[in-house]
């Protein structure tokens, strides 16, 4: 069995060095395929664990390889029987390889994420909706706590965030989309997450973007008094955009 990593594009340079690196079940070994460079290890297994040491392993070698040449990843746990059984399965799918070539040359992948603390943005909600704010000062000042309504302000109040969540991620869209060549919505960790996205870019256009984001937090109206909490992750491997899956059964490239 061997564990499959990646596929460099032809002609990759410096990438001999990935050999021996450590890997999910063993040393990193490079084989030169039809549709480009294997990246791959001998395995024991037939179906490896998702634990996260290995999960991290997987990642380090994509992203040490994205270092010597265009790239297509493979998800974590692809396995084949024989470096002649894949061979056998790019050689038949020589056109979409191109295409999937194509669609990542020269380009990066990258996770936006922006998010403001929750009180101020509940004040800002509260300071946009009269009649939640009027609600609320009438349940501050009775005598004796009312669960029940209590209950139902919370969950109108809830709705009116998500509301203006999701409307500050419109508006924010819509100034940034042109840095992007695509994105993939991710859900978001919390209802003070307004971007949670990855983004397909041109390579050099990583400032760029990342200026403009936190411009963009900066002006913001969920919640003008606070601090936005900008983050832009990566490079990393471009997962969300090509995903290169070989099997024997199922052979697909997305």
């Amino acid at each position: 069995m061997i564990y499959l990593y990646g596929l460099l594009e032809e002609p990759a340079s410096g990438h001999e060095v990935l050999v021996g690196m450590a890997g999910v079940t063993g040393p990193i070994a490079l084989a030169r395929l039809p549709g480009g460079i294997l990246i791959y290890s001998s395995a024991t297994e037939a179906d490896i664990l998702p634990r996260r040491r290995l999960l991290l392993a997987h990642t380090r070698v994509l992203e040490a390889a994205a270092w010597f040449g265009n790239l297509l990843p493979m998800r974590f746990g692809m396995m084949a029987s024989t470096l002649a059984e894949v061979a056998a399965m790019l050689a038949s799918r020589l056109t979409e390889l191109c295409a999937a070539f194509d669609r990542v040359r020269g380009r990066v992948e990258l996770g936006l994420r922006l998010s403001f603390p929750r009180e101020p943005a509940l004040a800002a909600t509260l300071a946009t909706a009269p009649d939640l704010a009027a609600e609320r000062a009438r349940l501050l000042a009775l005598r004796r706590p009312d669960p029940m309504a209590q209950a139902e302000f919370g969950r109108r109040l809830a709705e009116r965030l998500d509301a203006r969540r999701g409307e500050t991620q419109r508006l924010l869209f819509q100034s940034l989309r042109p840095l992007w060549v695509d994105h993939r919505l991710r859900v978001p960790d919390s209802d003070v997450q307004v971007i949670a996205v990855d983004v397909l870019v041109e390579d050099g256009a990583q400032d760029r973007l990342a200026a403009a984001l936190v411009k963009a937090a900066a002006d913001c109206s969920f919640a003008p008094t606070a601090e936005p909490s900008v983050r832009v992750i990566g490079p990393v491997p471009l997962f969300n955009f090509v995903d290169l899956v070989l099997s024997p059964r199922r052979e697909e490239v997305a």
